[in-house]
């Protein structure tokens, strides 16, 4: 990974652990998916990059939110964005 593509990746993990002290981003739609990060992932994806995941990053990522514990929906909806938002498939969108 690139200087400019990790200091991209770092600033959306900044952002996403911190929003809620400048925003009010309301992740609830996401928190009720968490019980099953298949579909979490496949939400965030969705809203994301338009479900451009590739299938190896789509089962790598369900193996990372599945991780972090089922009682933490909140933390694990936190993770998909993160992991997405940090994606190639978000980076490099074609128009």
């Amino acid at each position: 990974m690139g200087p400019v593509i990790g200091a991209s990746v770092n600033k959306i993990n900044e952002f996403v652990r911190t929003a809620s002290d400048y925003l009010n981003v309301d992740i609830r739609h996401l928190t009720d998916l968490a019980a099953q990060p298949s579909k979490l992932l496949q939400r965030v994806n969705l809203l994301l990059t338009g479900s451009t995941l590739s299938a190896d990053d789509v089962s790598a990522f369900v193996s990372v939110i599945q991780k972090v514990p089922a009682k933490r929906p909140e933390q694990r909806a936190q993770v998909a964005l993160q992991l997405v938002a940090s994606s190639a498939a978000c980076l490099i969108q074609s128009t």
